[in-house]
């Protein structure tokens, strides 16, 4: 968890093609080999000025201040490497490069690390031999660079790293590779090289870096010197003085380098250190002076466009300012209160947008604005692109309230309109209501019709405002159970609030309370016409995204995000959905990372969006993000323990270790299922999880936390390949939950990998035949599934079993119950589903490989419309199993690029029911990355699945061997 320094930096990853092959059969070769490419690396990136990082191996990672250098380096690198090899009689060599441009955390011993370092390696991993490959970034740099060609080899879905498009890096020709040579050129020749020596001696980043640090020192200018009422002539210095500034900046960056050692002049290009600089012939110092000036007036033409006002001001934006509150702190609410009113009211005028209130009343905070001027709203629309902005008052007179409201026009010094309006103090929607009526007739000049609409919109209860004010601050900091508190006391109120019905099931879901999310958002659902457009969308996508249909949300919010690009509540869902869902459609979780970003971006004091970033970097193994954003949440948060938790297995201490399960012991049974939830998800290797798994059995622990303790057991038994130990962990849940100890038991004794006897399998497809689904769990534990669903589960596992037994017949009368299944809509979605992927089970287990992945495509995304307890708890319909069989099928066609993607997903987080197939997961990953020609990755899933299967049973053991036997192929020194 130690303090990292950050920044981006140019980097390339570079190793020997055929290295461990010519280790296996020549180790004294391939220790020159290894000697002769490390010499020749540090020799080239000493020369193209960057530094190489570490050796790895018969790898390299170098970092470096320059992209072109990266690249000049690395095709260097490449072609001496190929010919100094012949050279040495070691035989025709190859190396593979990938160049990316990223950000890098350093550590203090001059380590990096970071997501740039991950991207680039992976990049490499897709080079041929003899190839340099670069990222878009990169190609965007040097696209217009004669020397450098580029082919473009399309987008590629890098594991870890996200979709990228690669490029083929060539130069024109070889000896361009070098630093250019100092030789007397012609005058003509002179001024084409100019260019060139303007960028080699950095004109253009000084330029570039001044014209930021100008901006930011104009823009502290023009805030700080009204705020202290400070001479307006200040403003206008400071303006002048950085104009005239920038040919001074320009000279000095010609003439001389800021080195480690200080300032020293710049020598010409390709002179070495110890000659002395040259002047410049008269035509280039000419040409030069012609380039700055041109620079110079090509600034003052900018800012002057720029002081003229940004181009992008929208004239029906409205940016609501927070308002002054004078009156008992009773009122401070109303400050940040009246912004989220007035903003949710204006929502409902089509041709207007209002800026999202949470992004003006962050920005406002962050400037440490505090009695809100003039000054203040020209700010916040400038900044945010409204062309109107709306500033008021509250004034408290004994029981009366007075509002007084004022718009401006962007760049007007005198409002457009001013309006007040007084009345109780316990009404105080009635009169927000009567201020956006006449700022409408005022300023918009809309109907009374449109206006009595407009006032429905939230509620007419002064106390259910404050409960959903208070309820919104609880959910942004992360206190669910303050957040659904107050939420309910709102709906309790007015129990005809939608918003509040939509924040509520929104809480509810992070408790999880399923129950009470499902009924809050069908009530949002059922008082939606009082909702502005805007804010239905968002409610019919949070609808669609608890009701398990994904393909809905996508739908609705792609296109409203076209529109909105802006709204957090939106990017939030969208992110959500992608987060839960993804990997129904076989991809990564990581692919929810930017809508939660740009979310948080907007509203960086968001707890339950920072939740799911960290939830994000630790599904790729990122705990440092997770470390630092960690940092952001709230310390009265609900989850603080329970990160703590995961990183101090994933990155602490053995003291870190020790703190946190003390804690645990003491803690909530809620924090302690939680805890236990994220180190079964993203915990490296699974450790800690029994550990913690052992403390739901502490004394005074209650039942049913038992029973969750047994639950996740016999979960860690059956990922670690041990069915005898996962036989005993049933026989203990047994008295706890009866029901479920049958369930997971018939279920997982027909998985693939296990080989159960077919004795066994006859004995407990008698014992689900015998079981009496009515007397199920009814109570509204988290880890407890709906009875109602149990006769059809019944129904599945007896042909399950059956398919397993080999025992078509009774197989096809099960598929045939199911498809026909009675009563309640969800009920009969459900037996058809199940129907199919029997169908699916029994197709391969007949050898009809083909049908059997049609029809388990065609479910893949299939959730029939269950609430999310359903989804979250049944193995049956989250489908773990199928998606796992769906991949064996691809491995067994050898498609395995595609099979590659949805064993991946099988190894991530997001569902507790993925735990017991990523280690086979991993074993297949092993097995393709070794046959695509990619040993490192075919290490890393090798030496995951025989850590997970060390202890498995005797029966099991043929396939650690294997793993181990392929590992010792692969990298024989782990083994010496």
């Amino acid at each position: 968890m130690a303090n990292l320094q950050h920044r981006l930096a140019a980097l390339w990853f570079a190793d020997i093609v055929g290295f461990s092959q010519l280790s296996h059969e020549d180790e004294s070769s391939a220790l020159e080999v290894v000697q002769l490419f490390q010499g020749i690396a540090r020799d080239t990136v000493d020369r193209y000025g960057g530094h190489v990082v570490k050796f790895v191996g018969d790898g390299a990672l170098a970092e470096f201040h320059s992209t072109e250098a990266a690249i000049r380096a690395a095709c260097r690198l490449r072609s001496s490497f190929s010919e100094q090899s012949k050279a040495n009689d070691l035989g025709e060599r190859d190396l593979r490069v990938g160049v990316h441009v990223g950000e890098i955390a350093t550590t203090p011993d001059g380590d990096v690390y970071g997501d740039g370092v991950n991207a680039t390696a992976r990049i490499m991993n897709q080079a041929e031999p003899g190839q340099v490959l670069a990222t878009e970034d990169v190609w965007h740099q040097l696209r217009q660079r004669k020397e450098f060609q580029f082919e473009a080899l399309g987008e590629h879905d890098l594991r870890g790293a996200g979709q990228l498009v690669l490029h083929s890096v060539h130069v024109e020709d070889e000896t361009s590779t070098e630093w250019p040579e100092v030789r007397q050129e012609a005058p003509a020749s002179r001024l084409g090289t100019l260019y060139d020596e303007l960028k080699r001696r950095r004109v253009f980043r000084v330029a570039a870096a001044y014209a930021i640090v100008a901006w930011l020192v104009t823009q502290i200018a023009t805030t700080v010197v009204p705020e202290l009422f400070l001479p307006a002539w200040i403003t206008r210095a400071v303006i002048v003085f950085a104009i005239l500034g920038f040919p001074i900046a320009m000279v000095l960056a010609w003439a001389y380098d800021i080195t480690r050692e200080g300032l020293k002049r710049t020598l010409p290009a390709g002179a070495d250190s110890d000659l002395r600089a040259h002047g410049l012939p008269l035509v280039q110092k000419v040409a030069a002076g012609l380039v700055i000036a041109a620079v110079v007036v090509g600034g003052w033409a900018g800012w002057n466009r720029w002081s003229l006002g940004p181009p992008s001001i929208s004239a029906s934006t409205v940016a609501i300012l927070p308002f002054n509150v004078r009156g008992g702190e009773a009122l401070d609410y109303l400050s940040d209160g009246m912004v989220s009113l007035i903003a949710t009211k204006m929502g409902g005028v089509e041709q207007y947008n209002s800026v999202d209130p949470r992004v003006v009343i962050n920005f406002v905070e962050r400037r440490g604005l505090r009695n809100i001027d003039r000054q203040s709203g020209q700010t916040v629309a400038e900044r945010y692109g409204a062309g109107l902005y709306v500033m008021g008052d509250v004034v408290e007179l004994g029981d009366q309230l007075h509002l007084n409201v004022s718009i401006y026009e962007l760049g007007k010094e005198e409002p457009t309109a001013q309006i007040s309006v007084q009345g109780d103090a316990d009404n105080l929607t009635g009169l927000v209501d009567q201020i956006v009526g006449l700022m409408l007739a005022a300023q918009f000049g809309k109907t009374e019709a449109r206006l009595r609409s407009l006032a429905a919109m939230t509620t007419d209860s002064l106390e259910a405002l404050k409960a959903y004010l208070e309820g919104e601050q609880e959910l942004n900091s992360g206190r669910f159970l303050g957040a659904v508190d107050a939420f309910q006391r709102a709906v309790e109120i007015d129990n005809h609030f939608a918003l509040a019905y939509y924040k509520l099931a929104m809480s509810a879901a992070w408790i999880p309370d399923f129950d009470l999310q499902k009924q809050a958002v069908e009530n949002a659902v059922t008082h939606s016409s009082r909702l502005s457009p805007q804010h239905l969308v968002l409610v019919q996508a949070f609808h669609a995204h608890q009701t398990s249909n994904p393909t809905k949300v996508d739908s609705l919010l792609r296109r409203y995000l076209a529109i909105h690009p802006d709204d957090v509540e939106a990017l939030y869902i969208y992110g959500d959905a992608r987060f839960h869902f993804n990997q129904l459609f076989g991809r990564p979780i990581g692919q929810s990372r930017e809508p939660f970003e740009r979310a948080l971006e907007l509203a960086p004091n968001n707890d339950y969006l920072t939740i799911h970033l960290m939830e994000a970097a630790a599904s790729e193994g990122g705990f440092d993000t997770v470390d630092s954003l960690l940092q952001r949440v709230d310390p009265g948060s609900d989850i603080e323990l329970e990160w703590q938790t995961l990183l101090a297995f994933a990155i602490g201490t053995e003291s870190d270790q020790n703190e946190v399960i003390e804690a645990l012991k003491s803690s909530s049974d809620d924090q302690l299922r939680s805890a236990m939830v994220y180190l079964s998800l993203y915990s490296p290797l699974g450790r800690g999880t029994e550990l913690v798994a052992d403390l739901f059995f502490e004394p005074g622990r209650p039942p049913l936390l038992n029973r969750s303790g047994h639950l996740w057991l016999i979960q860690l038994y059956l990922r670690d390949g041990r069915w005898d130990t996962f036989e005993k962990g049933i026989d203990a849940l047994r008295p706890f939950d009866a029901d479920r100890a049958l369930k997971f038991h018939a279920l997982y004794a027909t998985l693939p990998f296990l080989a159960v006897p077919d004795a066994e399998l006859t004995a407990l497809r008698t014992a689900v035949a015998q079981w009496d689904p009515a007397g199920g769990a009814t109570d509204t534990n988290p880890d407890t599934l709906p009875a109602g669903f149990n006769p059809i589960y019944r129904e599945y596992l007896i042909g399950l079993l059956s398919v397993s037994l080999g025992e078509e017949r009774t197989v096809r009368e099960q598929i045939q119950r199911l498809s026909g299944w009675q009563g309640q809509t969800a009920q009969a979605n459900v037996g058809r589903f199940l129907a199919r992927h029997l169908e699916a089970h029994l197709a391969r287990r007949s050898g009809r490989t083909a049908e059997a992945l049609e029809l388990l495509s065609a479910t893949a995304v299939d959730l029939p419309g269950l609430p999310p307890s359903e989804r979250a708890f049944s193995p049956f319909i989250w489908h773990s199993y199928e998606r796992y069989i769906r991949a064996e099928l691809l491995f067994e066609q050898g498609r395995l690029e595609e099979a590659l993607e949805w064993y991946g997903v099988l190894t991530e987080g997001a569902n507790w029911l993925n735990v017991i197939y990523a280690p086979m997961s991993h074993y297949r990953l092993g097995q393709i990355y070794e046959q695509l020609g990619e040993p490192d990755e075919a290490i890393e899933h090798y030496s995951t699945f025989i850590h997970f299967w060390q202890q498995c049973d005797p029966a099991l053991r043929p396939m650690v061997d294997d793993a181990e036997s392929r590992l010792q192929q692969l990298a024989p020194q782990i083994f010496d």
